[in-house]
């Protein structure tokens, strides 16, 4: 008589290579997929144990445990099952990346201390010899030492390395990854750099080799046009997140590689997936943002400061940058933002602003078919026919998310939105108008969100030197 093809042990291994797929976190949790699964009978737990593979990848929190020592000796009885497979670890810590659209100063939020005493080297350094994956989240302002600790270990299988460095040694709070699948060429860059940075150099004035990195977070800092192209140039090949901050008033940053970004072909980013800029006083170069191109961008938001508003947002460069790409971009956003310790003034004659043509802002939403959300610039006039492509799901098919700050007749804003239920998320800024009218809009708002959709509506009063709203371009 047979036995049953489940109590073969090569096919629940097979069974529970699916099932156990997701690294071991430690300080271990309770509803762990391993030990619900060992709990079950006393076959299911020998064919864990004993199991290598099952044991092997490791994500460590700074979640605290009751006991340092305790939960040294449960990770070294969880690791020795692993046999000689090589390891994977993770270690993350209890601070947090913003998303790139909530536009917050602070790219971090509480910075990390590892729970009752317990640091990365802890575990790192009895298997340094048989790690081949390591991922590895540190404060420069508290954790230096630990990375130095690391960086001098012997990793001789270690074939990817991917280190997140919090640089909140000073006020300019700013993050970056590096990861290298030849992690020996770029440790001793590390080395050499921390220093400066522990001594408050923001990391995108060090020599890091950026060729490795996947995401930068330097908002924080203002940087000229210049240094902008020739650290994306630099790592065009594996950046997949950035947000900077660019100043065209700041004096001229000779590049490193002898490249003039101003001539020939614009630099690709095959990679980058999110961008987040903030350009100030863009206008010294118009067609400045034309210079990248973006072929795979998924979220693109760009904010500006200009020293006279309205200004021209220059739409016909963003048609030319999202042109190349394979029309995945998921979130578009234009911002208007101050800075601070700077003014700007209120431009009162229309005549002297250049405007989007109602046939630039067509193209634009052409060129980006499957948007979600959208924030178009400020000011911008949609004409009718246009909302009325987009009330028949002509243009932005795929859109859920709508802010406008505009002139735009009103009604027949909301005359669009009645035809497209789709769009469920509503911000929009218009000029103040008649009290009938007002009090028409605020009835558009109520009905809508009888039926769940958020709308939010503010009205701009006019400006007391030319009694328009002048601030929307009317």
């Amino acid at each position: 008589m047979t036995a049953h093809p489940l109590r073969i042990p090569e096919i629940l291994l097979h069974i529970f290579s699916f099932i156990l797929t997701s690294t071991i976190v430690i300080p271990p949790e309770p509803d762990d997929p391993r030990l619900i699964l060992i709990s079950v009978c006393g076959q299911w737990r020998d064919l864990i144990l004993s199991s290598p593979s099952l044991w092997s990848a490791y994500r460590f929190t700074a979640r605290s445990f009751r006991c340092r020592d305790a939960l040294l000796r449960l990770f070294h009885t969880w690791a020795a099952r692993s046999g000689s497979v090589g390891l994977s670890f993770s270690f993350n810590t209890d601070y947090y990346v913003q998303a790139l659209d909530n536009r917050n100063d602070e790219p971090f939020g509480r910075v990390p201390t590892w729970a009752l005493g317990v640091r990365p080297i802890d575990f790192i350094h009895p298997y340094a010899n048989r790690l081949k994956y390591l991922h590895v989240i540190l404060s420069v302002r508290l954790n230096t030492p630990q990375l130095l600790d690391i960086l001098h270990l012997h990793f001789p299988k270690l074939s990817t390395f991917s280190l997140t460095l919090a640089n909140d040694s000073h006020a300019s709070t700013s993050s970056f990854t590096l990861r290298a699948s030849r992690p020996s060429s770029l440790l001793p860059v590390i080395m050499n750099n921390i220093f400066r940075m522990t001594n408050g150099v923001h990391p995108i004035l060090c020599n890091f080799a950026w060729a490795f990195v996947t995401q930068a977070h330097f908002g924080n800092i203002t940087i000229d046009p210049y240094r902008f192209l020739d650290f994306m140039y630099e790592a065009r090949h594996c950046l997949r997140e950035a947000h900077f901050t660019i100043g065209f008033h700041l004096d001229y940053t000779p590049p490193r590689n002898g490249v003039d970004f101003r001539l020939g072909a614009p630099i690709v980013m095959p990679s980058l997936r999110q961008l987040n800029i903030f350009l100030i006083h863009q206008t010294l170069w118009t067609n400045f943002i034309s210079r990248i191109r973006l072929p795979i961008v998924e979220h693109l938001q760009v904010e500006r400061f200009e020293g006279t508003h309205p200004f021209n947002w220059e739409v016909p460069s963003y048609i030319e940058l999202l042109s190349n790409s394979r029309g995945g971009l998921q979130s578009l956003h234009f911002y208007p933002r101050p800075v601070r310790g700077e003014e700007f003034s209120l431009v009162h004659d229309m005549s002297f602003i250049w405007r989007a043509s109602s046939d630039e802002i067509r193209q634009l939403l052409v060129t980006v078919p499957n948007l979600h959300t959208l924030t178009l610039p400020t000011g911008v006039q949609l004409h009718p026919q246009l909302l009325e492509d987009i009330a028949q799901e002509i243009l932005l098919p795929e859109l859920s998310g709508l802010q406008l700050a505009t002139d735009t007749d009103g009604h027949l804003l909301f005359d669009m939105l009645q035809r497209r239920p789709s769009i469920q998320s509503i911000e929009f800024v218009l000029p103040t108008t008649d009290a009938l009218a007002v009090s028409h809009l605020w009835r558009e708002v109520k009905l809508l969100q009888t039926l769940g959709r958020r709308c939010e509506l503010s009205f701009m009063p006019p400006c007391p030197k030319c009694n328009r709203c002048c601030a929307l371009g009317e």
